[in-house]
């Protein structure tokens, strides 16, 4: 089959952009020619992953009659400018969709994540006269499906998609929204490759790491804390918040500095910027920037290496 997907992909940051990449290369991996059409080179810090030149590639790859092709958006510039100026994400994804499927016809188009892949997907699936599979995620079925100007033309996307990957309350609301109960289908669970996610294997080298992020120039911000990494230290990753456990880590870092324990932390972690401020201020004021590094998000199949170098790692 040929098969489109339209979704988030590295370097987005998260457990969407995660999925979608093993989605497509499990697909090629079983014969499929896969090609992702997706705006995630337009990803802001602190949600961008730092990628290196052996990370970008794989991003594409040929497994025998199977392959994964990426089709990035180009970031929004002047050529794009409109009043009230955004980047069209839903414009540029569908557009560009069709643009494929009319070289190398599609027989379905697979979207992640309604805002704005799964629009977009509708408007793709519709020009190209095939199949649309949608998939919702967190906060797009749970935030953003509610929300009121964006609720009835959700629901206009799931009603005509040939299937909605959907289980719990969301698969029950979305048949309250008019979705026939057959057209609905678990996605299954998510096991992670157990070729990557192993006990042996390289562990992050953080000198190193801290060398390519201040080459780079853009992340440099998202480097921070006075912990060298040259003791033991605990690891936490994922998004920074109250909720997190992120400032209850800090206290207990703290209480660990206090007691005379010599060990640090390294957060593979982020949140939006008054969160990250708040996470470095209450460091300050704990006495802790010693023994905290935090280092930009890495792309998923770097985080065995990353917990391969912790201590202990913690699960909030």
């Amino acid at each position: 089959m040929r098969i489109g997907i339209i979704g988030k992909f590295p370097p987005v940051q998260g457990g969407v952009s995660m999925r979608t990449y093993w989605t497509a290369h499990g697909l090629a991996a079983r014969g499929h020619e896969v090609h992702v059409v997706t705006n995630a080179k337009e990803v802001q810090p602190p949600f961008r992953m730092h990628m290196r030149a052996e990370d970008w590639r794989r991003c594409e790859h040929a497994y025998g009659r199977g392959s994964v092709s990426v089709h990035w958006t180009d970031p929004v510039d002047a050529s794009q400018s409109h009043i009230p100026m955004a980047s069209p994400f839903v414009s540029k994804l569908a557009a560009i969709a069709a643009r494929v499927h009319a070289e190398q016809p599609f027989d379905v188009v697979l979207s992640h994540y309604l805002e704005p892949y799964g629009v977009a997907g509708h408007l793709a699936a519709q020009i190209a006269g095939v199949p649309h599979v949608v998939r919702m995620a967190g906060s797009d079925a749970g935030r953003l499906w509610h929300h009121r100007q964006f609720e009835a033309l959700y629901d206009h996307v799931l009603r005509s998609a040939e299937i909605v990957i959907a289980t719990g309350s969301v698969a029950e609301r979305a048949i309250q929204r008019g979705v026939a109960s057959e057209r609905i289908a678990f996605g299954g669970g998510f096991v992670v490759p157990e070729h990557l996610f192993a006990p042996a294997g390289p562990v992050l080298d953080i000198a190193a790491l801290r060398h390519e992020i201040e080459a780079e120039g853009d992340l440099r911000a998202f480097l921070w804390g006075d912990f060298a990494a040259d003791r033991p230290y605990f690891g936490v990753c994922g998004k920074l918040g109250e909720r997190k456990g992120s400032f209850a880590l800090l206290a207990a870092l703290s209480r660990l500095k206090q007691a005379g324990l010599d060990v640090g932390l390294v957060a593979l972690a982020h949140g939006p910027p008054d969160v990250d401020r708040r996470f470095r201020t209450q460091a300050r004021r704990l006495g802790v920037t010693d023994r905290v590094l935090q280092i930009p998000f890495l792309p998923h199949w770097r985080v065995p290496e990353f917990l391969r170098s912790c201590l202990a790692v913690c699960c909030l």
